[in-house]
């Protein structure tokens, strides 16, 4: 489970020789049972819900996540992080039996959202050589705070390779660690700050950030600047 900065963080894998629909698993916490959606609730309060996966590269690869972690899937084989809030057990279904009992779910997927000043989410990449950390994201919603905010802000997992890593810094609530692989801001008032680390073990190496797609997640009135605060410069994004 890990002390102080990591406090909190479980390895996990996917037990059965299928896909699984990670928005199926259920949580047991002091005698209760939870699906996934009620353990990330604030009423609850058990995990984050986000599924990190690490996807294997050249040079060792970098973590990735569903945005929605019900529409996140362990895959066969596949080891993850999870971040847990408090102690709980959670219980993954054998997809086979699933199936065999003909259960069955059929959802309508949900409109795009379509981003707005109250409300969009824009992804930062780091890159440097061979090695890349393309899971950060920044943003605004109605419902974030300046703060840590459970369903919306997700907390970074231990770093596996120490080349590369980008993370958005700020006061660590309980049970996080204060890095964060999305950091969610309140879109009241008429500025927002993020502070981004990004730190590199490699001599001499550029580090490129790069952000796409900017024009379609970012609606026009909403201005970004990126300030490099050691070399005391502004790039209007």
């Amino acid at each position: 489970h890990g002390d102080g900065e990591y406090r909190g963080w479980n390895m996990i894998g996917n037990p059965f020789e299928g896909p699984i629909d990670w928005g199926t698993v259920t949580f047991i916490a002091d005698g209760q049972r939870y699906d996934l959606r009620e353990a990330m609730s604030e009423e609850v309060g058990i995990t984050e819900g986000v599924l990190f996966s690490f996807v294997s590269t050249p040079t060792g690869g970098h973590y990735d996540f569903a945005p929605d972690p019900t529409e996140a899937v362990m895959e066969f084989m596949g080891g993850y992080w999870l971040h847990v809030l408090r102690d709980a057990t959670l219980v993954v279904y054998n997809p086979a039996v699933s199936l065999a009992g003909g259960a069955s779910r059929a959802q309508a997927a949900a409109p795009r959202q379509l981003p707005s000043k109250d409300e969009w989410t824009l992804r930062i990449c780091a890159q440097s050589g061979d090695y890349q950390d393309p899971a950060n994201f920044v943003g605004v919603h109605p419902q974030a705070t300046e703060g840590y905010d459970l369903g919306l802000d997700v907390s970074k997992p231990p770093a596996l390779l120490r080349e590369l890593s980008m993370a958005m810094v700020q006061n660590g609530g309980a049970g996080n660690s204060g890095r964060l692989a999305r950091d969610l801001r309140s879109s009241l008032g008429d500025r927002q700050e993020w502070d981004i680390e990004v730190s590199t073990t490699l001599a001499q190496a550029p580090v490129t950030i790069t952000w796409a797609d900017l024009n379609q997640v970012v609606p026009p009135n909403v201005q970004l600047v990126l300030r490099d605060v050691e070399a005391g410069r502004d790039v209007y994004m």
